[in-house]
């Protein structure tokens, strides 16, 4: 029985004068939660129901106390009711992602069952079902669907251009706050801005339902902009007094501190997580979440801390304090988003605990003592399953030091800014890769499909007919988005300024329009090739195009529904694209489910039809980045090393691995998939195996090594050289080398291993292994021993500089600023140069200049 102290507490508290309102109250709420309350209970209650009187009466929505009480707690009772259901469905959904995640591991992993973790996680190459269907093959669907739905539409609406200059912020800022906002006017500002907050709310509408489908429990937020950011080094630089100055002109302090607490303690606390790094916690309100690990689902779900006075005063904070323009804050949402829901589709609410827990239990029934401590030991912090995890959730992008890291990423910038002028000359394998990967769906050779994907690729990304397909699959286009850079290195994006210069850098040298054009023109043979075969039943399917499709979890019914859908017409050819799944009829997601014994309840159908759509959807993300290259959560695992950005460790992890995510990606993706990727589980299997594996992996290579050599040939002319001319065997042996490492995707990096970097540019192959930082410094460290020497270093200096020059070593500009400036500003600095390098080129490369620059540098 509830204390008398506690009672008379309770009524003190809520200012109830009548036992009635009182009792009422309770019986409300304890009605609710189908059970008595304990005294500790009462308390947590009685702060819940304080803060939320407060709120009522200060928002004058009832006349007295008692309807005040009363109203709230039936606000408050049918919360709690939500809450319990919320949590007993959350309990049940992570019962069965662990039982599923333990039973996809045991039966298609049995003798090897860190891989299957491995495959559940961030996937595998290896023949099996659902093997890559994975939580990042799901995150990265998710991102396709939000990021290039929204991008497409705002681009079709005639406003992307206006949102990406940042021109509509402020107005777009007050549509949003109209749309949910109860006591806001109707906008009646620009059209543009009106149509543009209709399309990002119409996204933050479908996240919302995701995550609420996924295990989390958001309901709409009156006034909702976007998910506001902090960014930590102008708070910090500013101060706790100047930052809490400028926020408490901004908040709705009503809704803000309706719990009744302290304005400069409660700000001193956010002031404190912000600066150190630390996410804003949940509130400690009732949510319905439990569980030990981070609960995405409880973190998705909970309250808003910081409440702003309207439109106007949201955008004036985040102008002085946020992190980029609306458009970066509603793409970086878009991208948590992604993020979490994948994580939650695949594992539940609770991630990494069912995660941990599934793996716990497989370790604990492995009998094999070497084994199981083979297991025990991957799972450890620092090793490769832990690593995949740190990925998934986003562990390893967040900086222990936000200075370090963002020092650091200024730096990898100019780096790349600096390197990849190029870059462009060295991209044409990809219609190899793009011509591998239809080879592994079909078959019929990488010559016959090469020609398919150069088809396909003439055709262009801007036509209106392959528009129309690119939608209706779901191509994001990177360019869009500002996502390119991750081709060559995965590591940390840096923000503002930084980021836009990055942006067209890669615009500029061209890679923005080659990367989307070539994989448009990948993805939509993918569904030419879907269309083609939509007339067959699986069974009847060839058994390339079926093993594919089947790494994605679409069996034979699943592919009776996707095969019926409408089907899109573009140049004379039929597409089959995951556009119709949704009107799909509920009677055959029925049929489906009763054919395997499932119970075919509204929700269950719902579910099916997401998972069809999501598994054919990614069947084109992720093959798409089999085509054209990119890094992916396995490779930056590989790269970062379960490190963050801002760590020291982490900060040299990610110098020294700058531009080498895309030949690790090539290993990881190419070359994997030939050897392991028609039913071979190690590479001794596959060299007897009779199933293509030994042949595909043959012509794979033949013909990047013949795109790799056409491919340097270009960076000579480009140059102002002569194509290399072997005349010895030496010549040859070097010219076919060379040709295989940059048809295999180690571009730059080809050199060095035969020992050319060292010649060419005064550094060492070890000093390239590190990275182009280190490789700087190591520039910067032979000019000091020269002066220390008595040299002159006039020459090399110019080089040096000119070498980590942003924009300077475009391929189209820099042999016209050689010509022009360069050439004679070295001749002039140092006689004989141009001489001497002319020779040393002519000697190493048996290559010259066709307009040598000594000759016009007079």
């Amino acid at each position: 029985m509830r204390s008398v102290a506690v009672s008379k507490r309770l009524r003190s508290a809520l200012s109830v004068g009548a036992d009635m309102a009182f009792n009422d109250c309770i019986s409300e709420i304890e009605a609710a939660a189908g059970r008595k309350f304990s005294d500790d209970e009462m308390i947590e209650l009685q702060e819940a129901l304080q803060r939320r009187i407060k709120l009522a009466q200060a928002e004058a929505t009832l006349a007295s106390s008692d309807e005040v009480i009363m109203g709230v707690a039936k606000d408050l009772a049918a919360q709690i009711k939500r809450a319990a259901f919320i949590e007993k469905r959350n309990a049940a959904l992570a019962l069965r992602k662990g039982a599923e995640l333990y039973d996809f591991v045991k039966t298609n992993f049995a003798n090897d069952l860190g891989q299957g973790l491995k495959a559940a996680t961030v996937g595998t190459n290896l023949v099996r079902d659902g093997s890559r269907f994975s939580a990042a093959a799901q995150q990265k669907e998710l991102l396709v669907r939000y990021m290039g739905g929204f991008l497409t539409d705002l681009e079709r609406a005639g406003v992307l251009p206006l949102l990406k200059d940042g021109s509509l912020d402020l107005e777009m800022s007050r549509a949003l706050f109209a749309i949910d906002g109860p006591n806001a006017a109707p906008y009646k500002g620009p059209v543009e801005a009106k149509r543009a907050a209709d399309i990002l709310h119409k996204y933050q509408e479908v996240i919302r339902k995701n995550y609420n489908d996924a295990g989390a429990d958001i309901r709409k937020e009156a006034g909702y902009i976007v998910k506001q950011s902090h960014d930590s080094d102008k708070i910090r630089t500013a101060g706790f007094d100047e930052w809490k100055k400028v926020i408490l002109n901004e908040l709705n302090m009503t809704r803000t501190f309706a719990d009744g607490r302290d304005p400069d303690k409660a700000l001193q606390e956010v002031y404190n997580n912000i600066i150190s790094g630390v996410h804003l916690k949940a509130s400690d309100e009732i949510t319905g979440f439990k569980g030990g690990t981070m609960n995405l689902g409880k973190k998705a779900s909970a309250e808003r801390i910081l409440h702003f006075k309207d439109a106007d005063s949201w955008f004036r904070y985040h102008t002085q304090f946020g992190v980029g323009s609306l458009m970066d804050a509603a793409l970086r949402q878009m991208e948590t988003s992604a993020q979490n829901i994948g994580l939650m589709r695949k594992f539940g609410p609770n991630p990494r605990d069912t995660y941990n827990r599934v793996a716990a239990r497989l370790v604990q029934e492995t009998k094999d003592p070497e084994v199981k401590g083979r297991l025990a030991d991957d799972l450890r912090r620092g090793r490769m399953l832990a690593n995949y995890m740190d990925e998934l959730d986003g562990t390893t992008r967040i900086p222990s030091n936000s200075v370090l890291a963002k020092i650091a990423g200024e730096v990898r910038a100019v780096q790349t800014m600096s390197k990849l002028g190029g870059a462009l000359l060295a991209s044409f394998n990809d219609l190899v890769t793009t011509a591998a990967e239809l080879n592994y769906q079909n078959g019929g050779g990488i010559f016959t499909n090469l020609n398919e994907t150069i088809r396909e690729a003439v055709k262009g990304k801007n036509r209106a007919e392959t528009r129309e397909i690119h939608e209706s699959i779901g191509v994001l286009f990177e360019g869009l988005a500002g996502g390119i850079a991750h081709r060559f290195d995965p590591a940390d994006n840096t923000a503002g300024l930084t980021t836009r210069m990055m942006q067209l850098f890669f615009k500029a040298n061209g890679l923005q329009w080659w990367t989307e054009n070539t994989k448009a023109a990948a993805i939509r043979a993918f569904s030419y090739n879907a269309a083609f075969h939509a007339t067959k039943t699986f069974d009847a399917l060839p058994k390339d195009f079926s093993r594919v499709i089947s790494l994605y979890g679409i069996d034979a019914g699943k592919w009776d529904i996707i095969r019926s859908l409408p089907q899109k017409m573009a140049d004379g050819r039929n597409y089959l694209t995951p556009e119709g799944i949704d009107d799909a009829p509920d009677s055959v997601i029925e049929s489906y489910l009763t054919a395997r014994d499932r119970k075919a309840t509204p929700y269950a159908v719902r579910e099916m039809r997401e998972e069809i759509k999501s598994q054919f959807r990614t069947f084109f993300s992720d093959r798409g980045t089999f085509a054209v290259l990119e890094a992916d959560a396995q490779t930056r695992a590989l790269l970062n090393q379960g490190t963050d950005p801002g760590s020291p460790f982490g900060v040299i992890a990610r110098f020294v691995t700058q531009f080498k995510s895309y030949p690790t990606a090539f290993a990881q993706k190419v070359v994997a998939r030939e050897i392991y990727g028609r039913g071979s589980d190690t590479l001794k299997q596959a060299m007897k195996n009779t199933n293509g594996e030994m042949l595909a992996l043959g012509q794979m290579f033949v013909w990047s090594t013949i795109f790799g050599y056409g491919a340097l040939q270009i960076k000579e002319m480009a140059k102002g050289r002569e194509p290399r001319v072997p005349e010895t065997l030496e010549d040859y042996r070097k010219l076919v080398q060379a040709s295989m490492l940059q048809g295999g995707g180690l571009g730059i990096y080809g050199d060095f291993l035969f020992g050319e970097m060292k010649n060419r540019y005064g550094q060492t192959p070890v000093s390239n292994l590190l990275g182009p930082t280190f490789g700087t410094i190591n520039d910067v460290a032979d000019l000091y021993g020269r002066v220390k020497n008595g040299d002159d270093i006039a020459g090399n200096a110019v080089r040096v500089i000119l070498n980590n020059t942003p924009f300077y070593n475009l391929f189209y500009t820099k042999p016209v600023m050689d010509y022009l400036f360069v050439y004679q500003m070295q001749e002039a600095i140092n006689p004989g140069y141009l001489r001497r390098m002319e020779e040393r080129i002519q000697k190493e490369n048996n290559s010259s200049f066709i307009f040598p620059p000594s000759q016009y540098a007079q």
